[in-house]
């Protein structure tokens, strides 16, 4: 099964998760701005060697605002570009932009195709499949029909299907959307070394900024979400003392 999280799932311990699951697909942009748990989460799930996939929710009305998203986007994941395996997609369901919708899936595709990303792609229910992207060409699809029995929407070429709202998983508290690869992919799972040393660096400063605590608390906190404690300790008492 493939998870798929955002700030609502809270602080995450990859390290439990990655022993029930294939891969995980991360917020980064909710339509406003970067996701604060994004850097985490992605972080955490390549430190746990996790297969990762990336998405946003779009409330573009418009080309124009399609196109400022998709730059924000682009400048949040363009360093884990290399391992991001399972996907880049645009969440296509807020209320207002339906008409909008089969625009501003192929504008995203087209965007971050040129971009480089290798797997582009749309998530939607399968109403708004059959509805408002009906003839759209989407590379990777990403479907969500919720039912206890896992039924496939009725979609063609489906990659991805997300059968719940309410899965269940040790190191998630409450409930995660869980879906199924359906297509035959075998995403590479080697994290990048040059990416986990920007980690380090990157949770440093949330450390200097306050965000993960003091002391043993600081300490357990790390190790529960997947960190390196000691690299990320050094790394910020040699900032400190600059």
């Amino acid at each position: 099964m493939i998870v798929d999280v955002s700030k609502w799932q809270g602080e995450i311990n990859w390290r439990l998760v990655a022993t029930q699951v294939e891969g995980a697909i991360i917020r980064a942009y909710n339509g406003t701005k970067e996701d604060e748990t994004f850097v985490r989460n992605i972080n955490g799930c390549l430190t746990c060697g996790i297969p990762v996939g990336v998405y946003y929710y779009s409330k573009a009305k418009t080309s124009g605002a399609l196109k400022k998203e998709v730059t924000a986007v682009d400048n949040i994941i363009r360093k884990y570009q290399d391992v991001i395996t399972l996907g880049v997609f645009i969440d296509l369901e807020e209320k207002g932009t339906e008409n909008q919708a089969a625009t501003n899936a192929k504008e995203f595709i087209s965007f971050m195709t040129e971009k480089g990303y290798k797997k582009v792609g749309v998530y939607a229910n399968e109403s708004w499949y059959k509805t408002y992207l009906k003839g759209v060409d989407i590379p990777y699809k990403w479907v969500a029909k919720w039912t206890t029995k896992k039924t496939l929407p009725s979609i063609d070429s489906l990659y991805l299907h997300q059968y719940t709202s309410t899965g269940k998983g040790k190191g998630i508290t409450g409930d995660v959307d869980l879906s199924n690869l359906v297509t035959d992919v075998k995403p590479v799972t080697k994290p990048v070394a040059v990416v986990k040393e920007d980690i380090n660096l990157k949770i440093a400063k949330e450390v200097i900024e306050g965000k993960w605590g003091n002391g043993a608390e600081r300490k357990n906190r790390l190790i529960a979400a997947g960190y390196n404690y000691r690299k990320v300790q050094a790394i910020v008492n040699s900032l400190v003392r600059k």
